[in-house]
């Protein structure tokens, strides 16, 4: 049961006060709150108690919604048993699709649509104590020129709310961004919500500062289209990401490494601390589960920075059992995922010499990816055979078959698959390509096959010598 939550807020002089509830944590003074989740089920998941709950508070609720979802975002809620139809009857809840907010006119205009939030909190306080605004975002394949207005507008953002008492989330599903936008949209946002759980984001910028960051970007862009012949200024679009990809990575390791491991320490205590109350418990279990899922992904940055900065990963072979470090993959994954079911087999000898550490990453990567890419009543084969030779590791899963355009690049890294189930899985996009780059480090190959009547089939062999 979510903790009712204290939200407190002043401003023009007043001071306003609401119940408020998100992932149990406290709202405090966040009104510009940006959502990364995994896919639908995800941000579900994480957003409906806070709708549901502005609605008890007879507070108004504001939703932004792409046109082509906007029955089955309907639909979802009033599975959760949020009344769509008599809250919009009575007013208290307005659903409005893109072409009516971002997209007048068929084009965007940051400065309409900040006229148009402003207009929209204007309105609601005369009827309505607070507002709830989620916006449901979309920016895959955004043009360069389009992202930048579109960012500036939700660092600009920023000064409209600060003015209001009100939450303004903006929703945006993770497989749908690159590093790039990632990157520009935990500058424009205070707060940030990872793993289902909201933050204060240590990446946020000032409005003014990231907005003239932008500005000596697109200057300098310019300056690279009229002077081809600099060879410093004709960075192709890889070579851009990876300057990205390196200041990630130095991020990464220097500001969450120790905390991560003080906040893993701390909430492992604490679960295990006798005589505490059982929501307590689960609290620290969730604070543990959300902690140990952002190690890896940290995990996977360093990974990443390694094999493409150095050209290589590192591994150190020695001699194990591929059937039991399977097996034992296997049954984490699947407490980790009550309710889906993962088969596994094990045939012939496992035992061969491999980096123990990498080969895990190698399983738990592919397992974890078929999870989250096939649906929740379908389930995930994982057969671990052994010759005198070689090992075979193969992972099926059972959803839609990859796009062929997709299907000839899974293994480069931050590329995400467009669907993805529910399953509990964080990912980054680089899983495959860490994956391709251990296998290739002991010298085996991986291989993808994929179609409607087999669904996908990863297949990594690794010689035992």
């Amino acid at each position: 049961m979510p903790i009712p939550l204290r939200f407190v807020g002043e401003c023009e002089g007043a001071t306003v006060s609401a119940r408020r509830q998100f992932a149990e944590t406290q709202l405090g003074a966040y009104r510009h709150v940006c959502g990364f989740f995994d896919g639908p089920e995800d941000k579900y998941r994480a957003t409906l108690p806070f709708v549901d709950d502005g609605l008890e508070q007879e507070e108004l609720a504001f939703h932004t919604v792409d046109s082509a979802k906007r029955h089955s975002y309907t639909r979802r809620l009033e599975q959760a048993g949020i009344l769509v139809a008599q809250s919009e009857k009575n007013g208290q809840f307005e659903l409005r699709a893109w072409p009516e907010t971002y997209l007048r006119d068929g084009k965007f205009d940051p400065d309409a649509m900040l006229a148009r939030v402003e207009e929209v909190l204007q309105d609601g306080k005369k009827l309505f104590p607070l507002l709830r605004i989620v916006g449901q975002m979309n920016s895959t394949d955004a043009p360069r020129k389009t992202w930048d207005d579109w960012v500036s507008y939700e660092a600009r953002l920023n000064g409209v709310v600060s003015k209001h008492p009100d939450v303004v989330i903006c929703v945006y599903e993770t497989c749908k961004c690159d590093g790039r936008m990632v990157m520009d949209l935990l500058r424009a946002h205070p707060a940030v919500i990872i793993g289902g759980s909201i933050r204060s984001n240590p990446f946020f910028v000032p409005t003014d500062e990231f907005l003239a960051g932008l500005r000596d970007r697109a200057a300098s862009r310019a300056e690279s289209a009229s002077d081809p012949a600099d060879g410093h200024q004709t960075l192709d679009p890889v070579k851009s990401n990876m300057e990205l990809y390196e200041r990630v990575l130095a991020v990464a390791g220097h500001d969450l490494g120790n905390p991560l491991g003080a906040v893993i320490m701390g909430a492992s205590v604490l679960k295990r601390e006798p005589g505490k109350s059982a929501q307590v418990v689960d609290i620290a279990s969730r604070i543990l589960g959300s902690a140990q899922r952002m190690k890896r992904m940290v995990r996977d940055l360093f990974d990443l920075g390694s094999a493409r900065l150095s050209g290589g990963m590192d591994v150190k072979p020695a001699p194990i059992d591929a059937h039991k470090l399977c097996g034992r993959i296997v049954e984490e994954l699947q407490m980790g995922n009550p309710g889906r079911e993962i088969r596994f087999r094990g045939e012939g000898d496992g035992n061969g010499s491999w980096d123990a550490g990498r080969l895990e990453q190698v399983v738990s990567n592919l397992t974890a990816n078929a999870l989250y890419y096939s649906p929740d009543d379908a389930p995930v084969t994982v057969e671990s055979r052994g010759s005198d030779m070689d090992w075979t590791l193969s992972v099926q899963n059972r959803g839609e078959a990859i796009p062929p355009e997709v299907l000839s690049r899974p293994f480069e890294p931050f590329r995400r698959g467009p669907n993805g189930g529910s399953a509990a899985v964080p990912h980054l996009g680089i899983g495959l390509f860490i994956v391709r780059r251990i296998v290739e480090a002991h010298r085996g190959t991986v291989e993808v096959t994929s179609s409607p009547t087999e669904g996908t089939v990863f297949v990594v062999r690794l010689p035992k010598s």
